[in-house]
């Protein structure tokens, strides 16, 4: 969880895997899966204003009766951070790598850049623009593309009622080559949600 106000804060990076990865099948087939991940990050500090944030995600998506199922991810993130009173720039740049079957699937290449406003001690909005670019193996080339997604967030804190989180995301996604129909699509969702402190121990989410 990165707040966006404070210097000293970790923001994990996550990949996305919404990559049309084709794991149905017209026979349904039971199955028994295991999932493992890793996330390594690290923080330097270059002076009071600017700092640079480095990730390494590691993650597997293991079936116990079907290796050919079996996804593995490795993604690399830099976000060199500049904060100057209550505003906070910076340029998310990752890099994800998805075996699927433990063959080569995708490479997934993004910029992320961020623009975070402080407007109160409780209240804190971002506007971010996602570039990705979707770059298959071969004989799933005809799905690479192009994809931009717009956010606008709104997160508020309340001491008695806990954390909330509103955000609106728009996209666009468009295939790069190819006469594929199910590539390119438009997408907006709204995201509304709420963290209570039920107990010292106890997080309703």
């Amino acid at each position: 969880f990165d707040n966006g106000t404070d210097t000293q804060s970790y923001s994990v990076f996550v990949p996305q895997l919404n990559t049309s990865v084709p794991i149905s099948s017209a026979k349904q087939i039971g199955a028994v899966l295991y999932e493992y991940g890793a996330v390594l990050n690290h923080v330097y500090k270059v002076n009071n204003n600017f700092f640079v944030q480095n990730g390494v995600t590691l993650y597997m998506q293991r079936y116990q009766n079907s290796k050919t199922k079996d996804i593995q991810v490795f993604s690399l993130s830099t976000t060199p951070t500049y904060s100057q009173d209550k505003n906070m720039y910076s340029l998310t740049m990752s890099v994800d790598h998805i075996w699927y079957g433990h063959v080569n699937f995708l490479n997934n290449y993004s910029l992320k850049p961020k623009y975070s406003r402080s407007i109160s001690k409780t209240l804190l909005y971002d506007i971010s623009l996602k570039y990705s670019r979707k770059d298959f193996y071969n004989p799933n080339e005809d799905k690479n593309s192009d994809a931009y997604e717009l956010s606008n967030k709104l997160s508020y804190v309340n001491k008695d009622y806990g954390f909330f989180l509103g955000e609106v995301v728009l996209a666009d996604e468009k295939r790069i080559r190819g006469t594929r129909t199910d590539v390119s699509k438009e997408y907006y969702f709204l995201k509304l949600s709420n963290i209570y402190k039920y107990t010292p121990t106890l997080l309703l989410n």
